[in-house]
């Protein structure tokens, strides 16, 4: 018995034949008309029913959706358990870290890459800044973990009160992040970065009752075109330890 739709079938709009899958294979059981597949479509839903978006009931429910592409009338049929997987959004605790917020480590090649493309193809700037807590390790020493935990969230939360909405901020290491900066000249960067540091010096952070003074040291890129993802980071790193050589709490650019 012929079946309404199991896959994907196109009919040509003027003859209404069927040309795919290819009507010649053997053991064919789809309709092989756009007229067959709207007689078996109408028997099984009813004279009224509409194919244009419908939920079938066989052993387990498919979405059928029917459009108009170029000559061709074509016919998707998906199992609704599969089309729940692809709607089903991402669980936001597997997009962010959750200590400081930021995003987690993995989307700092993503969010690089994506703005590589967009910087080759159409010229538009951005900005990757490498940040990295001065003499991190000797908060933990001194204070503990819990307390050098309260001190990363906080110096997060300052930093991305100096960003824009269409800024990430991602946490690459222990008390390392990584801010990319969309539609950012160097001058922009530089100005963003500077703002940074600003920020984290402004105020100890306290804790209980202790206050600790912080700093950071920053290192910014920007893009060529000969670059890559990786590339990019590295060099934004590389100017990072430049810094950090350099006397930390400051900026450097390569």
């Amino acid at each position: 018995m012929k079946s309404v739709c199991s896959q994907t079938l196109s009919f040509d709009k003027k003859t209404g034949k069927r040309v795919s899958p290819d009507p010649l294979q053997e053991n064919d059981s789809l309709p092989s008309s756009w007229d067959e597949f709207m007689s078996l479509y109408q028997i099984k839903q009813g004279i009224k029913a509409c194919p244009l978006c419908d939920i079938l009931y066989d052993e387990q429910p498919h979405v059928i959706i029917v459009y108009p592409e170029e000559e061709r009338i074509v016919c998707h049929c998906i199992a609704a358990s599969r089309l729940k997987n692809l709607l089903e959004l991402p669980d936001m605790n597997s997009l962010y870290d959750p200590l400081t917020g930021a995003l987690r480590k993995e989307h700092a090649q993503m969010e690089t890459e994506k703005n590589l493309r967009n910087f080759v193809q159409f010229s538009i700037p951005f900005c990757v800044i490498f940040i990295d807590l001065d003499h991190f390790k000797a908060v933990n020493d001194t204070y503990g973990h819990l307390i050098g935990d309260q001190v990363l969230s906080e110096i997060s939360q300052r930093i991305k009160n100096t960003l824009r909405e269409e800024d990430s901020l991602i946490r690459y290491g222990g008390e390392e992040f990584i801010a990319i900066l969309q539609h950012a000249s160097l001058p922009v960067g530089l100005k963003v970065a500077e703002r940074i540091i600003g920020s984290v010096n402004a105020l100890p952070i306290t804790v209980e009752d202790k206050k600790i003074t912080m700093s950071v040291s920053i290192g910014i890129t920007t893009p060529e075109r000969s670059d890559t993802g990786s590339s990019l980071i590295e060099r934004a790193d590389t100017a990072l330890y430049k810094a950090k050589r350099n006397g930390r709490n400051r900026i450097e650019y390569l």
